[in-house]
């Protein structure tokens, strides 16, 4: 299979391993720092899903109002969903990673 296409297992075990690895990190952070264990809140695996369906609604949001065509709208999401899939929002905030998408697609679809 390819890179961009997940089974629905794969995809839960991609997306597992994404939010794990961002837990781990948070954990070693905290050690380092010498803080308590879980004195820093982490997201779980079902509130990354929400927070990336609600910027995905925020993205075609973004999108309506600077009155992007249909294909820009779609690709910036796919590009969204895509970054979010193997990486964490713990990782990277979702807002500036919207705009990011936004952005590529413009280019992408030459618009």
């Amino acid at each position: 299979m390819g890179r961009w296409v997940f089974t629905p297992e794969s995809l839960a075990n991609t997306r597992h391993h994404a939010w794990k690895n961002a837990v781990n990190s948070i954990e070693q952070i905290n050690a380092y720092l010498n803080l308590e264990p879980n004195s820093t809140e982490t997201t779980t695996e079902n509130d990354e899903l929400t927070m990336t369906r609600l910027y995905a609604e925020q993205t075609l949001e973004l999108c309506d109002v600077a009155s992007l065509p249909p294909k820009v709208k779609f690709t910036a999401i796919l590009l969204s969903q895509r970054f979010f899939t193997g990486t964490s929002v713990m990782r990277h905030d979702p807002g500036v990673i919207m705009f990011t998408c936004v952005f590529l697609a413009c280019k992408l679809e030459e618009y």
